[in-house]
């Protein structure tokens, strides 16, 4: 069989539209640094903050902004408005130390912090919560997106198998697009501030839908039907 060349091939359809030649497409524009990044390049903290919270709006994810002083009212509001009454979060400190494992206990909602020495007990309590507590490392601005580590004392089940997840996300580590993220993870890595990556690094964007069926959206499908975002103002960013 003859090989047909690039050329050969649209060379007929140029000459229908009444070119000479294929269109030269001209040089491939750099993908690290487009006109989208550029536009949001300068957007200050509150800005960036501002337009994550207009993102998460139109995808159907709650946001809420909260202090350290006030998180745990906030997580215990947002719980309660889920109406959860079983939780699950990370063997993390800081559910302990800023009081939110207290807040959620006078709110009537129990918890269960992830084992890492019982994984398949982990992951059953995370199926049988209603939502699943989780400490991202930034946001992205552009699409309400958030990116989480999750490793031994973090398994994907948390903000994967509850109908409801609440991600605890501080302002400072909110960035424009998905590129600064990975930059950020390459250059904390190449310092040494970072350990070798987790098992998985993970992207929620908003609820679970899915319209792969005669373009109906369903809801739910792959993950939680409901999402929240608590934006810590000024706290301390969360480790990646």
């Amino acid at each position: 069989m003859k090989e047909t060349t690039l050329e050969e091939f649209l060379g007929p359809i140029s000459a229908a539209l009444g070119r000479r030649s294929p269109a030269d497409p001209g040089p491939s524009p750099d993908p690290s640094f487009g006109m989208e990044r550029e536009r949001f390049a300068s957007l200050s903290r509150e800005e960036l903050v501002e337009r994550f919270e207009l993102e998460a709006a139109a995808i159907g994810t709650a946001v809420s902004r909260a202090t350290l002083d006030t998180l745990p009212g906030v997580l215990a509001r947002q719980a309660r408005a889920f109406e959860a009454r079983r939780a699950v979060w990370p063997d993390d400190p800081r559910m302990v130390d800023l009081g939110l494992v207290e807040a959620l206990t006078e709110e009537g909602v129990l918890g269960t912090a992830w084992d890492p020495r019982r994984p398949e007990q982990s992951i059953a309590c995370a199926r049988d919560a209603d939502v699943g507590i989780t400490f991202p490392f930034a946001g992205i601005a552009t699409t309400a997106t958030v990116a989480q580590h999750c490793d031994e004392k973090c398994g994907r089940s948390i903000s994967l198998l509850p109908a409801c997840h609440i991600a605890i996300v501080g302002t400072s580590t909110i960035v424009p697009h998905m590129i600064d993220v990975l930059e950020r993870i390459d250059g904390a890595r190449d310092s040494g501030e970072l350990p070798p990556l987790p098992s998985s690094l993970v992207f929620v964007t908003g609820p679970s839908a899915t319209s792969d069926i005669e373009l109906v959206r369903v809801v739910g499908v792959h993950g939680p039907v409901k999402t929240a975002v608590i934006l810590l103002e000024d706290g301390p960013a969360p480790s990646a």
